[in-house]
């Protein structure tokens, strides 16, 4: 079954190509009337603490991640752009409170930034139990799989057990290096700057396979026209939750989100969604889990 799923996914990455080169080349569509956040939204009820804390904290800084496409990247005018800065200017319209963006985005110093108090908010971070040490997460607002990366003429990879000893590119400070690393020692992981990167290092043949998301690879693969890459198997399913890393010690601020992510109406969070991954499933990104807290990675 899987196999088929898989040629499905593979055969489908044309006309993701197309769809996507139609969704963000389009002049104008990022203003147009599909932009959710200009809709009115309904204010939040905070208890006096966090009444108090935002009168105490009117502007906070936040860093975005500035080459996560089609989740966090930077437009033709050097603009961060994506469902994680639009869910972040909802909830800072909702909450009431100013904000300045961080002018780094690589995502291994955004990371010790945050880690440092250097900024107040890292976006787009995986919740890990491993990064509870310096943040505090309020609830996910995308669900995201992670999928194993290969050339077309590279068989050797069918299900993540086979990356066993083989030659790996993972992007620094993410939670998939980590979890390979840990799940398969005798991996040969090989560091570079972005997820791109990682990306083409498998393209070039410098590598054996990635692993990253499924939006984000096939983002790249109609961008930079890569059509030499397969989808040799899923590493993990809706198992990456992403959410804001907050700095641990403003925990006023991590309760102030959540209750602004709560009260995003599902058709407004929807529409981001089908706005900057028009490919995908909206609703399996937005999945709701109760559960989530039990689901973090190590």
């Amino acid at each position: 079954m899987y196999k088929s799923i898989f040629n499905y996914i593979n055969y489908s990455v044309i006309f993701f190509s197309f769809t996507l080169s139609i969704f963000f080349t389009a002049p104008g569509l990022a203003n147009d009337d599909l932009d959710a956040s200009k809709k009115p939204l309904q204010s939040l009820t905070l208890n006096t603490q966090e009444k108090a804390w935002l009168v105490a904290h009117p502007e906070i800084t936040i860093a975005h991640t500035f080459d996560w496409p089609p989740y966090s990247f930077l437009d033709n005018h050097n603009q961060p752009v994506g469902p994680s800065i639009e869910f972040f200017e909802l909830v800072a319209q909702m909450a009431g409170f100013k904000f300045t963006v961080h002018p780094d985005g690589l995502w291994n110093r955004i990371y010790e930034a945050g880690k440092n108090k250097q900024v107040d908010i890292v976006a787009s971070m995986t919740i890990t139990k491993n990064r509870e040490k310096w943040f505090s997460f309020p609830r996910p607002y995308l669900f995201l799989s992670s999928y194993i990366i290969t050339r077309k003429d590279y068989q050797k990879i069918k299900d993540r057990d086979d990356l066993k000893g083989k030659k790996i590119s993972g992007a620094k400070g993410t939670w998939q290096i980590d979890d390979v690393l840990n799940s398969y020692p005798s991996v040969s992981m090989h560091y570079f700057d972005t997820y791109s990167d990682a990306l083409m290092a498998v393209s070039a043949g410098k590598v054996d396979a990635t692993v990253m998301t499924l939006g984000s690879a096939l983002y790249d693969i109609s961008q930079k026209g890569i059509y030499n890459l397969n989808l040799a198997a899923i590493y993990e399913k809706d198992t990456d939750l992403i959410s804001f890393g907050v700095r641990k010690d403003w925990p006023e601020l991590v309760s102030i989100i959540d209750k602004a992510l709560a009260a995003i109406p599902e058709a407004t969070k929807v529409k981001i969604i089908n706005k900057w991954m028009p490919p995908l499933r909206a609703k399996c990104l937005l999945k709701k889990k109760s559960n989530f807290l039990t689901q973090k990675k190590q």
